[in-house]
């Protein structure tokens, strides 16, 4: 037949359109029996005598009859004959013997030949161990191998075969177990003939042979007719499937994880490490149960969303539980502490030579939304996931205007580490506001484990730092005013190696401002290309209507594609 079938017992399906919806003259095994024998179109058989239960049955090429029973005979140790038309199938020694015979019964073919032969096999001839291959059913259906062995036999050989029955490792084991047992008792062969009286007897039937005080089981595995029915049998023992108790390989389940819904923190922070695209945003992702990953989708509109960013980790975030005050600049702020609840992670104090290095990095998130970047020398687990900050050091990367006074508690906190990921813009996105979606790789975007924000990235990496030591010097003579300050950069900076750090924008520019006061009205707005400016009498007298004994500047780095960035507002007077 030109097709392949798949038989599945115990109400399965099979690919031919038959539903085995019963246990079928004594059990699975003999619905399993039918429905190979009726689709091979043979239509006259008996599988009344086979008992025993298979999960399921797989015939998965082109293969005959005789092909596709054999390992469930091999399995289930059942032999098959043919009697008066009808196909007999019948567990080897299952009926128990229908015949008891004894020497004088026997016919004398031969006066020169014995009466009957009896052969035992060596053990060198006999499996010591039988090992089976299986589709392992409590096992997503994958290959299961078991060994019965044999102990304290001299031989070397092992009989193996390939089952293609479903089942557990328990029935496996008993399968090898009885097919091991099966072939050491079938290790003496024997020839008689029988007078016509029995001619009844076929192949499979057992019969009893009697000889002394010893009565032994015999199975006719072949006869033939004439004046008398020779007969050629092997020992037997009775089939009993069920006499071997094997233990059940533990099934492990595959845990089903369900995901929650994902949060996520876009975030517009400077340069972190100076090799990310100074245009990128971050963003740093949460789940509880974590996936995978997390992916982040990006589209200008609500559809047509493309894969923008993975998120590898989760991220180590929480709330404050106090209000952060600003701080000294430049150097350790030991006054201030800032306790933190996280919601996932830890985290734990560092040397000073490891904080100067760059550990410990943390964000703050203000009421305006803009973050301040901040390191902590010491972490102090006060209670379950709360900690106390201390020995901070503040606005790290240009971020000093990001610090409120106070950030009240409940604030957003994110620990800055490789969880926190670059997203992945062009120079032309920034600006724009942008739909994302987030949630874990495994779902689809429609999945309620996604969320969804918009988000403008402002391309802060690519704004120039405040200027600092903003210092200026009255000319006594002439009432001219020197003003001078000391630019930085965000890129390459750390180095104390060369005379001046690297400019890290295109061109140097400057724009200076003269304040009428402490956050007065601007009175004069100056573009220079050089940190300095000499700010003469008459501009004063102009701006002010007579010379200055001290003044109020406010003075900012222009990047050519930013613009201006944060101003550093300072009074200078004469030194």
């Amino acid at each position: 037949f030109p097709y392949a079938i798949s038989v599945w017992a115990d109400g399965g399906n099979w690919e031919l359109g038959h539903w085995l919806t019963g246990r079928v003259g004594g059990g699975a095994l003999a619905a399993v029996v039918r429905a190979i024998l009726e689709d091979y179109g043979f239509f006259r058989y008996d599988v009344t005598k086979l008992y025993g239960f298979l999960d399921g049955f797989v015939i998965d090429r082109i293969m005959s009859a005789r092909e596709a029973l054999q390992p469930l005979g091999l399995a289930y140790l059942f032999d098959a004959s043919e009697s008066g038309g009808l196909m007999r199938f019948a567990h080897r020694g299952f009926l128990g013997s229908v015949a008891n015979i004894s020497p004088d019964l026997l016919v004398e073919t031969d006066q020169e030949a014995p009466l009957y032969t009896l052969t035992r096999g060596q053990e060198t001839e006999l499996p010591l161990a039988a090992k089976i291959t299986f589709i392992d059913g409590n096992h997503d259906y994958a290959q299961g191998a078991v060994e019965a062995r044999r102990l304290g036999s001299r031989s070397d050989r092992a009989a193996a075969a390939d089952l293609p029955i479903v089942m557990g490792q328990g029935k496996a084991l008993a399968i090898a177990e009885g097919w091991l047992r099966d072939a050491w008792a079938a290790r003496e062969r024997g020839a008689f003939a029988v007078p016509p009286s029995r001619l009844a007897l076929e192949p499979g039937d057992v019969v009893t042979l009697s000889s002394g005080d010893r009565d032994t089981l015999w199975r006719l595995t072949e006869t033939r007719d004439a004046m008398f029915k020779d007969v050629d049998v092997r020992s037997v023992e009775p089939f009993n499937l069920d006499s071997v108790v094997a233990p059940e390989k533990e099934r492990v389940f595959e845990p089903v994880t369900v995901f929650g819904p994902t949060g996520s923190v876009f975030m517009d922070l400077p340069l972190l490490r100076g090799d990310e695209a100074p245009y990128a945003g971050y963003v740093a992702a949460t789940a509880d149960p974590w996936p995978a990953a997390v992916a982040v989708y990006r589209s200008p509109s609500t559809s047509g969303f493309e894969l923008n960013a993975i998120v590898p980790a989760r991220a180590t975030m929480g709330l404050t539980d106090s209000d952060l005050y600003g701080g000294p600049l430049y150097r350790f702020d030991r006054l201030n502490a800032l306790w933190v609840t996280l919601d996932f992670g830890e985290l734990e104090s560092a040397t000073e030579e490891a904080l100067l290095n760059g550990a410990n990095f943390a964000a703050i998130q203000n009421d305006d939304g803009e973050w301040e970047l901040f390191q902590f020398q010491t972490a102090e687990l006060v209670a379950s996931q709360k900690y106390k900050l201390s020995t901070l050091i503040r606005g790290q990367s240009g971020t000093e205007n990001a610090m409120g006074t106070p950030v009240a508690a409940g604030a957003r906190f994110v620990l800055i580490n490789s969880a926190v990921t670059a997203l992945n813009l062009r120079p032309d996105d920034v600006g724009l506001a942008l739909n994302y979606r987030y949630g874990p790789v495994s779902e689809s975007l429609d999945s309620d484990t996604y969320g969804a924000v918009s988000y403008t990235a402002q391309g802060l990496g690519l704004r120039p730092l405040s200027p600092v030591h903003v210092r200026g010097k009255r000319e006594p003579s002439s009432g001219d005013w020197t003003i001078a300050w000391i630019r930085r950069t965000r890129i390459g900076g750390d180095s104390w190696e060369g005379l001046e750090v690297p400019l890290g924008e295109d061109v140097e520019r400057y724009a200076l401002e003269i304040l009428n006061g402490p956050g007065g009205a601007v009175l004069r707005t100056i573009d220079l290309d050089t940190p300095g400016y000499t700010y003469t009498a008459a501009m004063q007298s102009e701006d002010f209507g007579s010379a200055q004994w001290n003044l109020h500047v406010r003075v900012a780095q222009i990047s050519p594609v930013y613009g201006p960035g944060p101003a550093t507002e300072q009074l200078i007077y004469d030194y």
